[in-house]
């Protein structure tokens, strides 16, 4: 059942204001879940989740990169094992974040990119996107949700939680970073929520939203013939749109298409809010997903140049 249609049925059911939704918006899998259900090899390469908790994720997998995303003759290229450090972050109540650090190389390794993922799977699920913004040259940085991969507790996290463990990921990296003033805040759909958060408290140099989550009552909207306000659905956490007029920093904010999930007018919306220098990127072609040709999967090398060109106007590229 899909995050609309269980908002939907609960609002059928009337909450009557007493009864948030912010639950719903998680679909992780921990590690403890990872076997045959989710690692069936007559799934395509990216639906799969293979990696128990005991294991490393693998960066030098081969993957079947679709033709849309490379030019002739490109590649991503296995990261070196040796530019990978696996962490764990404390979390509040004795709760651990599984993160990665991947290294950069050539003249955008000083650049960190903290990308805060979607809302499926665990960090395997997410390893050809970071591995991407590797092959660009980034330090990359990335962690999985309570709920999701390796991260302790496996129950999903309540919104102070999320917030709090956000500010704590965001703190960790200053200590790995290259140059903790070019860290870049990246938030993959439901990854806008902390994204959002980490560029309000603590920000970064610039702040990156693809496919953004943009609130509960945006996709109430869609869902129903109700326009209820964040405030009914959630405790307000979760309201991208309404947080980012007091953010006053640069926004590179793209929107697929196509995309059936987050379509680009909700996309336009949370953009128009931002209180800073805006930028609002619609990729022809483009849907949510990895496997369904999301932005990136769209064309490498114009990924890589409206993010490049997007931050050298920013004090990133300072």
């Amino acid at each position: 059942m899909t995050f609309r249609s269980i908002l939907a049925l609960a609002l059928a059911l009337g909450s009557a204001g007493c009864l948030t939704f912010d639950g719903f918006v998680f679909d992780g899998i921990p590690c403890s879940q990872v076997g045959p259900d989710t690692c069936d090899p007559e799934d395509e390469a990216w639906d799969q989740v293979c990696v128990p908790c005991g294991e490393a994720y693998d960066w030098q997998r081969d993957y079947p990169w679709f033709p849309q995303t490379l030019a002739p003759g490109q590649t991503i290229r296995p990261v070196d094992p040796g530019s990978v450090v696996d962490l764990t972050i404390g979390l509040s109540g004795g709760g651990e974040a599984d993160a990665v650090f991947l290294a950069g190389h050539g003249a955008l390794a000083d650049t960190t990119i903290l990308y805060s993922h979607g809302n499926y799977a665990n960090l395997e699920h997410y390893a050809p996107r970071l591995r991407m913004l590797h092959e660009a040259g980034y330090s990359v940085f990335s962690w999985d949700y309570r709920g999701f991969g390796k991260t302790q507790p496996e129950t999903f996290a309540t919104p102070d939680e999320f917030m709090d463990d956000a500010m704590a990921v965001r703190d960790a990296l200053d200590a790995l970073a290259p140059d903790p003033d070019r860290i870049v805040l990246y938030g993959y759909s439901l990854g806008a929520i902390p994204a959002v958060e980490q560029a309000l408290t603590r920000p970064g140099c610039a702040l990156v939203l693809e496919t953004p989550f943009p609130s509960l009552s945006n996709f109430a909207e869609g869902s129903t013939t109700l326009a209820l306000p964040d405030q009914l659905l959630s405790d307000g956490r979760y309201d991208n749109v309404y947080k980012l007029r007091e953010h006053p920093g640069p926004l590179l904010a793209m929107a697929g298409e196509v995309d059936g999930l987050i379509p680009p007018h909700m996309v336009e919306e949370l953009a128009d809010a931002n209180g800073g220098p805006t930028e609002f990127w619609v990729v022809p072609g483009s849907e949510h997903g990895i496997s369904t040709k999301g932005v990136p999967e769209m064309g490498l090398d114009a990924y890589f140049e409206r993010l490049s060109d997007f931050l050298e106007g920013t004090p990133c590229g300072e």
